[in-house]
């Protein structure tokens, strides 16, 4: 199952996500996976 699956919005919001980084690539897989498991649920 993903962590997708479990929250199904009624319908599907675009959300850009901007990430400002200057000699720090070492971290940026590491903030991408951060992104990636945070949801966003419409209050």
């Amino acid at each position: 199952m993903s962590r997708n699956e479990n929250i199904l919005p009624a319908k599907m919001t675009k959300l850009s996500i901007i990430v400002p980084t200057y000699n720090c690539a070492k971290y940026i897989p590491e903030a991408i996976e951060s992104i990636l498991s945070q949801l966003y649920l419409e209050i």
